[in-house]
């Protein structure tokens, strides 16, 4: 079983490295970098004790070079590349890998957690408040980042950002580990960093939710008490079956192994799962908050709505503007709503409705169904 799973580990490593290598892009996963570390030195027919011996460190770091689990520094490199004959390979491969992580600008108990993420199969997550960091958009991440903050460092914002994106590569990889969230229906609803960002974060929640190893569900606010707990948790499920219960308090993270907890929350995730929304429903409430969104991003003057070009009848709106509604239907540019104006009051208030309703509007219209000739 063990070989099977080392195997089965080590195959995936070498699909990461192989992906990372055919990219224009200079990136590389942990699991790349070690795979091609293994891979070198099984071509030189050493042993991890062996290797270790000869750059004098434990048999156990190695291993974890291996496994992606361990950083090793740029001198352990160069000492290894030397010592396996890999020319610049390893060391070229150790300067594409974004070795930088979220954790490391976090407390400790934090840095556990996004270690113990980085190695997961399964994350399934609940949250109650915000949407979790593995499906955040940038700037919705960066709006988190500086709150509280009375003059934040753009350039510490900038790293954290970029560190939480990069937690999120494995989850967009084809074949990255299944992620399921659960998102109180408070998390979608809750504004963070004005219209604009939460139109935008709500956007990329529906781009998640059509990639086959993420899953994104609203447990509606009717749910009440009978949603699973008073605060949001994650369940951790590791390539040797082990699992993990997460869950954080003001400062402070909590995990058990307790197989009875373990067992108590995930049949509480199981029945939340059959109380929310479908998917296709979740999709479907989120884009109606995507809707809602747009009036006030109209009013704060977003300039993606200021300039959309408007149907305007060549009959009915003369030059004084006619008595008539204009839409605007280009959906990749109206944010997937229809925009409604008065021809009268070009400047006025912009109506929102699905491109479904506008549809059926303008059948019926067209018809003659409102008896308006």
């Amino acid at each position: 079983m063990h070989c099977q799973e080392q195997r089965k580990r080590s195959e995936l490593a070498r699909r990461a490295f192989e992906r990372s290598t055919s990219t224009p892009q200079p990136n590389m996963t942990q699991a790349g970098f070690g795979w091609l570390l293994e891979h070198f030195r099984a071509k030189a027919g050493l042993s991890i004790a062996e290797l270790s011996r000869k750059v004098n460190c434990d048999a156990s770091l190695v291993s974890r070079f291996e496994k992606g689990e361990r950083v090793p520094s740029i001198d352990m490199v160069e000492r290894l590349s030397q010592l396996l004959g890999a020319d610049r390979l390893l060391i070229d491969a150790y300067h594409r890998v974004s070795w930088y992580q979220e954790g490391e600008i976090h407390p400790k108990w934090f840095r556990v957690y996004a270690g113990r993420e980085r190695l997961a199969v399964e994350v399934l997550k609940y949250s109650i408040a915000l949407v979790p960091g593995p499906g955040q958009h940038r700037d919705y991440a960066e709006a988190l980042f500086r709150r509280g903050e009375v003059d934040p460092d753009p350039a510490v914002i900038a790293e954290k950002v970029a560190a939480r994106l990069t937690r999120q590569e494995r989850f967009l990889a084809d074949d990255g580990p299944r992620l399921v969230m659960i998102l109180d229906e408070a998390a979608i609803r809750r504004t963070v960093g004005g219209p604009q960002v939460m139109h935008r974060q709500l956007a990329h929640l529906r781009h998640l939710m059509r990639r086959p190893n993420i899953v994104v569900q609203i447990a509606p606010l009717e749910l009440g008490e009978r949603t699973p707990a008073a605060s949001s948790f994650t369940l951790l499920t590791m390539s040797d079956g082990e699992r993990h219960l997460y869950s954080e308090s003001l400062n402070s993270g909590h995990f058990t192994t307790d197989p009875r907890e373990i067992n108590r929350f995930s049949r509480a995730y199981d029945r939340l799962r059959g109380s929310a929304l479908s998917v296709a429903d979740s999709a479907a409430l989120i884009r109606s908050v995507m809707e809602g969104l747009v009036n006030p991003m109209q009013r704060t003057g977003a300039p993606s709505l200021r300039h959309l070009a408007y149907f305007k009848s060549a009959s009915y709106s003369d030059s004084n503007g006619g008595d008539c509604v204009q839409p605007a239907i280009n959906l990749a540019e109206s944010h997937g709503v229809v925009l409604v104006r008065d021809s009268k009051d070009p400047n006025g208030p912009v109506l929102t409705v699905s491109p479904t309703a506008w549809a059926a509007f303008a059948e019926a219209a067209g018809s003659g169904k409102f008896g308006i000739a």
